[in-house]
Order: C-alpha cells, then sequence, then structure tokens
C-alpha cells in the first residue's frame, strides 16, 4: 500500500459561516489573497505570492514526512454557479497584461503554479509521485476537435482553468485519475466515451480512473440502476493498456457494502495480486537481485530467507521484495500474478500455506522505490521429504 497525501490547494475556507479556523490562519492574515465565491473562500491564483505560499507548503509536505504521492483533487477556479462571479478583477488589472483574455490569463495561472510544483518536487524527492485527479471532462469535443465526445455543462479546462491534458503532454504529473462519475448510458458523459478518450491523451503517464461507488448506494438516476455497471466498467478498462488502475470513491462503500461490492472487487475484479506499475521517466533501472534464498521447514510451514541485493547503478536497494512460488520444478514465469504469495520490506517471509507433501520453487525478486522489479530473481527448490 502507498501513501498520497490528497490536497485542495487553492480552498482557503470551505465555508464561510460554518468552517472553524484559527485566527492566524494564513486567508485571514492576508485576505487579499483571497477571494469569496458564494459562502466559499479560494485563495486567488492570479497572486504570485499564493503560489509561492502554496508551493512552500507542499514542499514542507514532501521534505517533512514519507510520502509516496502528492494527489491535487479537482478544485482549482471554483465551479460555476448561476449569479456569481470570481471577484479577480484587481488581480487581472495588475498581472493580466499580455493576455488575450482573462480565461487564458486563469489558465496561466494554474499552469504556472503546477509546473514550478513539479519542478520543486522532482528537485527535493525524486520519488514521489505527482498526480491530478480532475473532473472526467477536460473539453467537449464541440469546443475544441481535440476533446471528448461528450456535452458536459463544465469542464476542467473552460470553468476550472486546468489544462490537465497539457501537464500531462509537458510532463509535469505522473498520473491523472479522471472523476468519471457516469455510467455507460449516459446521454451527456457516457463511460465508454471518455475513459478511452483519457487513455489516448495520456502520453505516456499512468491514468487511474476514479469509479463512483457512492453512486452505487444513491444510484444517480437510471444509468446507475444497472447492477452490472461498475463490472461492465472495470471490464472495459481493461481494453487500454494505458489505464493502470482504478480509484473508487468513497471508502464508505467498502462499509456499507452496497450490492455486495467488496465481494465483487475482491473475488471478481481483484482477485488476483498485482505490483504496481513502474514509471520509467522517473526511475528506469531496475535493482538488482537478491542473494542466497534458502527455505527450510518449520512444522507445516516453509521459512525463507535471502541476503539483501548489491547496490544497483542508480545507487537504489531493496524496497520490498516479491515472493513467487511454483508446484515441482516446473517453468518459472513472473509475469503470472497468481504465482505471488506476498511482499515483504524484511528479507524473510513465512510460507504458511504449503501443501504438506507437494515440493515448490521459490523465487524471491527485488522492488525498488519506484516499483521497478530486478529483472531475474534468486530461487531454490524445497522438498519436505
Amino acid at each position: 500500500m502507498e501513501f498520497h497525501a490528497w490536497l485542495n490547494p487553492f480552498r482557503a475556507i470551505s465555508h464561510q459561516r460554518f468552517s472553524s479556523v484559527s485566527e492566524e490562519n494564513i486567508a485571514l492574515r492576508h485576505p487579499e489573497w483571497t477571494f469569496t465565491y458564494g459562502q466559499t473562500r479560494y485563495f486567488d491564483p492570479g497572486r504570485p505570492e499564493v503560489r509561492d505560499h502554496l508551493t512552500q507548503v507542499v514542499m514542507e509536505l514532501a521534505r517533512g514526512y514519507d510520502l509516496d504521492g502528492l494527489h491535487f483533487d479537482d478544485y482549482f477556479y471554483p465551479y460555476r454557479e448561476a449569479g456569481l462571479r470570481i471577484q479577480d478583477d484587481s488581480t487581472f488589472a495588475r498581472y493580466g497584461a499580455g493576455f488575450a483574455d482573462r480565461h487564458a490569463w486563469r489558465r496561466h495561472n494554474v499552469d504556472t503554479f503546477i509546473a514550478t510544483l513539479s519542478d520543486s518536487l522532482r528537485s527535493v524527492a525524486p520519488h514521489l509521485k505527482f498526480g491530478i485527479s480532475p473532473v472526467g471532462i477536460w473539453r467537449n469535443r464541440s469546443d475544441d476537435p481535440r476533446g471528448s465526445n461528450s456535452r458536459a455543462g463544465q469542464t476542467s479546462y473552460d470553468d476550472l482553468y486546468a489544462d490537465v491534458r497539457l501537464w500531462l503532454e509537458r510532463g509535469w504529473i505522473d498520473y491523472v485519475a479522471p472523476q468519471l462519475y457516469w455510467g455507460m448510458t449516459h446521454p451527456y458523459a457516457p463511460y465508454g466515451e471518455l475513459m478511452p478518450w483519457w487513455a489516448e491523451n495520456a502520453f505516456g503517464r499512468h491514468v487511474y480512473i476514479g469509479h463512483a461507488l457512492f453512486k452505487l448506494e444513491s444510484p444517480g438516476g437510471r444509468h446507475w440502476d444497472n447492477p452490472t455497471e461498475l463490472q461492465t466498467q472495470l471490464r472495459l478498462n481493461l481494453r487500454q493498456d494505458a489505464i493502470r488502475g482504478s480509484i473508487f470513491f468513497s471508502a464508505k462503500a467498502f462499509r456499507q457494502q452496497p450490492r455486495e461490492v467488496q465481494a465483487l472487487l475482491r473475488h471478481e475484479r481483484f482477485r488476483l495480486p498485482a505490483l504496481l506499475p513502474p514509471m520509467p521517466w522517473k526511475d528506469s533501472i531496475p535493482p538488482l537481485a537478491p542473494r542466497h534464498l534458502e527455505a527450510t521447514a518449520q512444522g507445516t510451514q516453509t521459512q525463507l530467507s535471502w541476503q539483501p541485493p548489491f547496490v544497483a547503478a542508480d545507487g537504489d536497494s531493496a524496497w520490498q521484495y516479491v515472493i513467487y512460488r511454483f508446484r515441482g520444478q516446473g517453468r518459472i514465469d513472473l509475469d503470472d500474478p497468481g504465482r505471488i504469495l506476498g511482499l515483504t520490506r524484511a528479507p524473510t517471509f513465512l510460507d504458511w500455506g504449503r501443501e504438506p507433501d507437494q515440493a515448490y520453487t521459490y523465487v524471491v525478486t527485488t522492488l525498488d522505490r519506484l516499483d521497478n522489479e530486478s529483472r531475474t530473481g534468486t530461487a531454490c527448490y524445497f522438498s519436505p521429504e
């Protein structure tokens, strides 16, 4: 399991009346850095000092905590609401010279923040994975031929001023997790059109689809009434190599179990273990294999132990180990996830599930921090006799 910090960087105070914030809150100490939109106070992305401050906050997390990743939610500029207007006239007057219109300027502000933060994270925490979870539609094709076959009322590019496609193209982010919370038959935003669009516009980065488990509990109209909606979406994902996984919102569904979703995911779609996909643009050098694997019987269990690998060419050693088990002395296929017994950080592992009279070949490989697996493993044959 990895830990990714999830942030909403520009949302300063969620609700003016009901949010409890300290008097030392930066938004109260620097009200000129913010604007109010409805009942929410936002940091103004057009102010350089705001972008600098938020970058420093994120970098404090990257420096001070052993994070695996950092993840921004879909909020940048606020979603459009009837009768409301973003109050950034003075900021645009001060910093908007040279831009064709305010929309291009707002996108530039967010682009600048993402690009600057990306460079800073790579210099301080090169292992840290930087991702975005945008609203599921970048642009409609009716507004841009590069957009998706959709008719969304609000899009990431036009309304939130988040040009996520550009961020992927420029390599500023490592993964995208679009919130595709619509069903297969939705008339304006069909899942079957949107998921392939993100796969085709990933520019080599990872795509993890955000699925709407909350709609299994409270179906969003007829588009989630189909009891096989989630299964259909997950099967469709398998057709796209760029789709490297799924994110399920929210975790409450795993407690409340609408439509026995936990059993569905555990026993049907995610029955076998899987290694995290590597990110070769961050680290393409695999670690070396562990050394001197030994297996000894301990009652009905098998104790495995080995020595850590030598340091690889990039200075990486072992972050984790993968333990595979094969019956007898047959063919070894490390691409078969059904042979994975487990992962461990320590150079030991206890196989408590072996059959009493069955001989096995065990293989242990090394993973580095960015999920590269050693090209080979160390193997040993174990016979209970």
